[in-house]
């Protein structure tokens, strides 16, 4: 009798235990969000995006702040991230949708550049003739981790025109961003500065 009530004990202490730990780890991790905020809201204050330099495929200085004018959308992803594949696709769609309005800035934080153009013949065919979707590497984190804090692949940072944060999507957004949803979040962060 005793025995049973010693491992009932141990059962209950391991279970509260595990609670508390979820708890503690779900309040210290970053949580997912899907924000698309600051799209018509003229009294929210926006944070302006770093002025941040990174090199493209071929090793040339890409300034976020030449792009003032156009909604950015700066995503970090990796060739190992499986979600990062479809997201890919869909941003390489609403590019060639929104050759006008929006920017895509892939940002790849991987390490091996074989691995990063492994990915890009698989997934990313023809992204070299889409004009507004530009493919950058992070492989030290200095910009995605130290500047951003991504932790978390994929994430978007989506930035106004004029160079505020609007909104971040950390994993995948509610609804694919070349779908009309998206395009018409996009529209309206665009339109107080045409």
């Amino acid at each position: 009798m005793r025995s049973s009530i010693i491992n009932s004990l141990i059962i209950i202490g391991l279970i509260v235990v595990t609670l508390v730990i979820t708890f503690a780890s779900s309040l210290l991790r970053p949580q997912p969000t899907a924000t698309l905020s600051a799209t018509t809201e003229q009294s929210e204050i926006l944070l302006p995006a770093p002025d941040i330099t990174i090199k493209d495929l071929n090793d040339r200085d890409v300034k976020l702040h030449d792009f003032k004018g156009r909604v950015v959308l700066l995503n970090f992803w990796a060739s190992w991230c499986g979600p990062c594949v479809g997201e890919f696709k869909q941003f390489m769609k609403l590019a060639q949708m929104m050759p006008d309005n929006v920017t895509v800035l892939a940002v790849s934080i991987d390490v091996d550049r074989g691995n990063l153009d492994r990915f890009l013949a698989r997934y990313g065919k023809g992204h070299e003739n889409i004009k507004n979707l530009t493919i950058l590497r992070d492989p030290d984190k200095s910009i995605s981790q130290d500047i951003f804090g991504t932790i978390k692949l994929p994430e978007t940072i989506i930035i106004t025109p004029d160079l505020k944060m609007a909104g971040k999507v950390a994993g995948l957004p509610p609804y694919p961003w070349n779908s009309t949803q998206m395009q018409q979040r996009l529209e309206q962060i665009a339109a107080p500065h045409r």
